[in-house]
């Protein structure tokens, strides 16, 4: 009976490792899906990028300086008061401390000498240009809010600054992806680093190794990503080459029977599994990928793209051009 017992536990244990097993391959399968959608949407929007990126600058460039040509004269009489302001503010300061230093020399000077009465009526006649030179400031002061509030509320200003940071925010993206390091390879190269890709990702995915090796997992799959990203056919190659040579993440041997301990594991592996499944069909969703999958010749489109902006620019020059 006890034999028996033990044989039962056993065949119970191998079924936990085999499901536990088969969860792991269906993670991994379901997490090379999600990454390939995401990489196809990356590569997409690089490619976007680095063919577009140039006309696209152009036009949002011309799209911020028509409104600022409708705003530029409000501007300049803003900082033409702003600079009158802060030139009168100097000049307040300076007769105020002119101010201070007679008041102190007439404290010093007998008020029946001679002396005393040229500093008094100084004194006072800087006074009168310190409450003059006030007044001025105040008058600037509620100029310059005039002119700011009414530079606010113009419809082109706002369209200026929406436009400005739009471009801003572009050329910043923009600069960094010509920045990046990338290889050009064939169509048929394409494919062998995909197939590459994934035979990397399933000798180290943090997904299915165990707990105390996540990190190092973790390490060489960045690593992996980055040079899958850049096309680094020989990179991702070594990268390969390193796991199976070291057998990093080969630890079949130390799988437990505790099988509480495998059934935790199987229940933590379904559970990232729905959630996987959940973000396929997100992504699936998502406007970008959809659109992505309606197209069938990303050249075509680039190129019919291109031409579409190439005529915006060109009317937004002719636009400008009769604003100046």
């Amino acid at each position: 009976m006890i034999k028996l017992h033990k044989i039962v536990k056993k065949e119970e244990i191998e079924d936990l490792k085999a499901e536990l097993k088969r969860s792991e391959d269906q993670l991994q399968e379901l997490t090379l899906t999600k990454n390939e959608y995401i990489g196809t949407i990356e590569e997409f929007n690089t490619q976007y990028s680095i063919r577009l990126g140039n006309i696209i600058r152009k036009v949002l460039s011309l799209k911020r300086g028509i409104p600022y040509r409708q705003v530029i004269q409000k501007v300049q009489k803003f900082d033409e008061i702003k600079s009158n302001y802060q030139k009168n503010k100097i000049e307040y300061e300076e007769l105020k401390r002119e101010k201070e230093s007679l008041e102190i020399e007439l404290d010093k000077v007998d008020e029946f000498d001679d002396l005393y009465d040229e500093i008094y009526y100084k004194l006072q006649e800087i006074k009168d240009r310190l409450a003059k030179k006030e007044s001025d400031l105040d008058r600037s002061r509620e100029l310059i809010k005039e002119s700011k509030d009414e530079i606010k509320r113009d419809p082109a200003h706002q369209e200026y600054q929406e436009t400005k940071q739009e471009y801003e925010e572009f050329k910043d993206e923009y600069n960094e992806i010509l920045s990046e390091d990338r290889y050009d390879i064939s169509s048929e190269e394409k494919r062998e680093l995909k197939i590459l890709f994934k035979r990397g990702v399933k000798l180290c995915h943090p997904d299915i190794v165990e707990d105390h090796l996540k990190d190092k997992a973790q390490i060489i799959i960045q690593e992996l990503n980055s040079a899958y990203k850049k096309r680094d056919i020989e990179k991702v190659k070594d990268i390969i080459s390193h796991l199976e040579d070291k057998n990093f993440f080969d630890t079949d041997d130390s799988i437990t029977d505790d099988k509480h301990i495998l059934k935790l594991k199987i229940a933590d592996i379904k559970k990232r599994i729905k959630e996987t499944l959940i973000d396929i069909e997100e992504i699936k969703d998502d406007e970008s990928y959809v659109t992505i999958q309606e197209i069938d010749d990303w050249d075509r489109y680039f190129d019919e793209i291109h031409d579409t902006l190439q005529e915006e620019y060109d009317r937004l020059k002719e636009e400008l051009f009769k604003s100046i």
